[in-house]
């Protein structure tokens, strides 16, 4: 298992009619992120902020024979808070977390 920083940025274009020519267009942008330093905007941001790093040593499995002990994990991650519980089960923590920075951005409020 490797350690990973999921990033993803939506985009949404909505027109008012269906004709090339005459399109209204709307675009909601919005950014989600799962990364060693917390999951969601506020958490990674406030890490940053405060100088915080994500690595750490190795938890998720025995590191003891490997050469190095220290990596960026993702902790604290809980995939039920964002996915249905059946799925969640199912899918790998890896899969899990490839699914929630898409999510993220429709639970940020951030137009007014």
């Amino acid at each position: 298992m490797f350690p990973s920083f999921h990033f993803c940025r939506v985009i949404i274009t909505i027109s008012k009619t269906r004709e090339p020519y005459n399109m209204r267009r709307v675009v909601i942008t919005g950014v989600g992120a799962v990364s060693p330093l917390g999951t969601g905007n506020a958490a990674n941001w406030d890490a940053l902020v405060k100088g915080q790093s994500g690595i750490g040593l190795i938890t998720r499995f025995d590191a003891s024979d490997m050469p190095v002990k220290v990596a960026g994990e993702v902790k604290g991650f809980n995939a039920e808070d964002f996915i249905e519980k059946k799925k969640s089960k199912r899918w790998t923590f890896s899969s899990s977390m490839q699914w929630v920075p898409p999510i993220l951005p429709w639970r940020t409020p951030v137009l007014s």
